[in-house]
């Protein structure tokens, strides 16, 4: 280290052996006293004691009964899983597509939700996010379409397909 390296050194310690006693003293000295307000502690408990008894004059009106009798029941349905189609002012006009032939498969898969988003649609099934063409796990099961009400799924290695209706019903337990 060279001389003047030691200099800047010795003066950075002494200024922060300095700044530590400064602390230190300033910390001792007596706590900061309260600010005045002008209020007694009798008035703020009268305040507090009248705004108590006109909260327990008042009556809720006939609204704030129902919204409070309505808050805690099941929702019969979900508003959130209405599709984005219904929210555009122009219907859509596209041919309806014709059902597929389905066969007598076991319903192994949960389709659980339905999010479309711009011009991509994806499905929810077994707690995970699908799109079209996507296989579905090892069972060799793939999303032919996806609507909302419903998912129709096909098998590669046969020409089957399934449909899978829309479960809101489903919960994370399951």
């Amino acid at each position: 280290m060279s001389k003047r390296e030691k200099i800047i050194v010795g003066l950075m310690c002494i200024t922060i052996v300095m700044y530590g006693f400064y602390l230190l003293n300033q910390s001792r000295g007596a706590p900061p006293a309260a600010p005045e307000t002008g209020v007694s502690t009798a008035d703020l408990q009268k305040f507090i004691a009248d705004v108590a008894q006109k909260l327990k004059q008042e009556e809720p009106s006939p609204a704030d009964h129902h919204l409070i009798s309505a808050a805690g029941s099941p929702w019969t349905k979900d508003p959130f899983l209405m599709s984005t189609q219904a929210l555009t002012a122009e219907p859509d006009r596209s041919p309806p597509e014709p059902e597929p032939i389905v066969s007598e498969v076991e319903q192994r898969h949960v389709y659980s939700g339905y999010l479309e988003l711009a011009d991509k649609r994806l499905a929810i099934i077994d707690g995970l996010e699908y799109e079209e063409g996507e296989t579905l796990g090892l069972a060799g099961d793939y999303i032919i379409k996806i609507y909302p009400n419903r998912v129709i799924l096909g098998k590669l290695d046969q020409g089957a397909t399934q449909v899978l209706p829309l479960d809101e019903n489903v919960t994370d337990e399951q």
